[in-house]
């Protein structure tokens, strides 16, 4: 809990994103794209590790289930996974391709949501009258999850209407939504408006970036000290 906002869930959710969605996956990337070898990989993994230790000390971070020891096994699997799905990309595997592309979509869509959380009390979901953060931080990534699929199945398609018709799909499911009174009042559908046309801009640069990737030079890993 970074006690950066006022309220107690946004925080510890705010909190989780800078780790989760920022630091860890920017490090990840780099270790990648630097082609640095496993003893980088084991000095972030401790680096990280003994960060979470610091912050259990200073009560910053409580754990109920969660032991230490899986931050470290799971974060020098992570930064392993990461280099072997960049060379699923360098050849163009499809399958890697295309996981790639909807994981990307999704990860920006959620935090990007996360942050019209933040700065918009209008924009809230859930079940019922009374709607939770915990219900509505529930329906925002299934809800991103649906989303990058439509742009993700669209872009795929690449006929002349596809554009049209990723339009439709997203309206059809903010209406939807809106009219089983997940989404809590119109102003959240008008609020999505100009995330959707930024989705529909980024989407697509990404996809092309991912889609067109290098094939040359993939199996190259230096290990470096």
């Amino acid at each position: 809990m970074p006690k950066i906002l006022k309220n107690r869930q946004l925080d510890n959710i705010l909190g989780a994103v800078f780790s989760q969605a920022i630091y860890i996956p920017i490090i990840g990337t780099t270790i990648t794209a630097f082609r640095l070898g496993w003893k980088w990989k084991l000095f972030f993994t401790i680096y990280f590790t003994l960060i979470e230790r610091l912050f259990i000390y200073w009560k910053i971070f409580k754990k109920r289930w969660w032991e230490t020891y899986y931050t470290f096994f799971f974060l020098f699997l992570f930064f392993n996974v990461s280099d072997f799905c960049y060379r699923l990309l360098k050849r163009k595997n499809p399958i890697a391709q295309g996981i790639t592309s909807y994981l990307s979509v999704t990860s920006i869509s959620v935090n990007v949501l996360f942050i019209l959380s933040i700065f918009s009390r209008r924009f809230k979901s859930g079940f019922g009258v009374i709607h939770t953060w915990k219900e509505h931080f529930i329906i925002i990534p299934c809800y991103s999850f649906i989303i990058s699929a439509i742009l993700l199945t669209t872009y795929k398609i690449r006929f002349k209407y596809s554009l049209l018709l990723r339009i439709f799909f997203v309206a059809i499911l903010d209406y939807l939504l809106y009219r089983f009174k997940v989404f809590k009042n119109k102003q959240t559908v008008f609020l999505l408006y100009p995330l959707h046309f930024f989705m529909f801009f980024i989407s697509n640069r990404l996809f092309d970036m991912i889609y067109n990737l290098d094939a040359a030079d993939s199996e190259k890993v230096i290990d470096n000290v």
